[in-house]
């Protein structure tokens, strides 16, 4: 028979905390962005009536920006005039094909949905922007309450 000469220590029991936990800042910030990404892209839609500003189609729909963000830094990512809705096959293969006839086209659907002078001040340069949490709560809550609207 073998005999144990050490001990065995007692497994410390894991306390829990009374302090809520914190959600690191990147991490708060990354589910903002995602959240006002989706709530834009449905108030893009609910806008323009659920249905494809080319061909009608109320299928598989995206919204898509008419201002590269990333171009634009960032200033009008969240903008509803810098956004047409169109079903994917419209997105993908007419309007990102790079075909000047469909870019033709959406550019005019976007006009004749928020008006010239709209679409002109959304292709003019922006300074880049990088908004703190505060302001995308703003974001947030001014698309929840413009995608309950329209």
């Amino acid at each position: 028979e073998i005999m144990c000469k050490g001990r065995v220590k007692a497994k410390k029991e894991k306390v829990k905390s009374s302090k809520p936990k914190t959600v690191p800042k990147a991490k708060r910030l990354s589910r903002l962005r995602k959240e006002c990404d989706k709530l834009w892209s449905e108030a893009v839609r609910n806008r323009d009536h659920n249905k494809c500003v080319l061909c009608g189609s109320d299928s598989h729909l995206q919204a898509h920006h008419w201002c590269h963000t990333k171009a634009q830094g960032n200033a009008t990512r969240w903008d509803i005039n810098n956004g047409i809705t169109l079903c994917y096959t419209c997105h993908l293969y007419k309007v990102h094909s790079g075909a000047a006839y469909y870019m033709d086209m959406a550019k005019n659907a976007a006009i004749r949905i928020i008006g010239e002078q709209e679409y002109q001040k959304l292709v003019m340069p922006k300074e880049p922007r990088v908004f703190n949490e505060s302001e995308m709560i703003e974001f947030k809550n001014h698309l929840t309450e413009l995608k309950n609207k329209l």
